[in-house]
């Protein structure tokens, strides 16, 4: 067993947990508490239970199409394509409350392909939940090491263009990290309804938290509230045969 597969697994799933959960809390516009309480039609379209909804169903999708193909290749393509939507803030002209959906999926998508890296294997599980967590915890403390950055409005003064949301000479390296190791992570028993289960529950979290329940409430209860289905499709998996490690 090389070093890349006894130590990469940990330090990918740490790390793209924890860019993925990063992304989506600076997301979020400066503006978002303002915008939801206002009545505004997409008032709802810039939230934190919106971004974790998207969150969670990209990445059930993307298991799930990852898995059926069973291939090394969409594995890697699809670590890429998380890290891809992310960027493209800094190449494509997106608005700020656009880059919250964008930035959404692009989370998920890591996310999901960190999901298929641990593959029900307790260290890798357990570093994912690290960086998810983590990246809220330590969000405020981050941003002041950033400095002053462009602000992130979306109603008070107008939409604006924004850049990526993590600075792209820490997202490539990340990015190529998570694609070399899902590259190599084996391929466990993954239904197809487990990702069916998981979106469903996350669209119904998102109607029964917007329509029944207080819409702005921060982001870090939000993402852990949007995280339960994961963590049973991960508890899934690893009943499905799966060896920990």
């Amino acid at each position: 067993m090389t070093a890349m597969d006894r130590y990469g697994p940990v330090a990918a799933t740490v790390c793209g947990g924890f860019v993925a959960g990063y992304s989506i809390r600076e997301s979020l516009g400066w503006d978002s508490f303002y915008i939801e309480s206002s009545g505004d039609w997409y008032g709802a379209f810039v939230t934190a239970q919106w971004a974790g909804t998207l969150a969670v169903m990209s990445a059930a999708i993307v298991l799930a199409v990852v898995h059926s193909r069973r291939s090394p290749v969409a594995a890697a393509l699809a670590a890429a394509l998380g890290a891809v939507i992310i960027a493209l803030p800094s190449v494509v002209p997106i608005a700020s409350n656009q880059a919250v959906t964008t930035n959404a999926i692009g989370a998920g998508v890591l996310v999901g392909m960190c999901g298929h890296i641990a593959a029900g294997r307790r260290g890798p599980s357990a570093a994912l939940a690290v960086g998810l967590l983590g990246s809220m915890l330590f969000y405020a403390a981050i941003s002041g090491l950033r400095g002053p950055r462009e602000g992130r409005w979306m109603a008070t003064l107008g939409p604006q263009y924004v850049e990526s949301t993590v600075p792209l000479l820490l997202l490539l390296p990340i990015a190529a990290l998570v694609v070399i190791v899902a590259s190599r992570a084996p391929v466990v028993r993954f239904e197809a309804a487990d990702a069916v289960i998981v979106v469903v529950l996350a669209f119904v979290y998102l109607l029964v938290y917007a329509y029944l329940g207080n819409t702005t409430s921060s982001c870090s209860r939000s993402s852990i509230c949007s995280s339960t289905p994961i963590s049973a499709i991960r508890r899934r998996r690893c009943e499905c045969g799966s060896s920990p490690s």
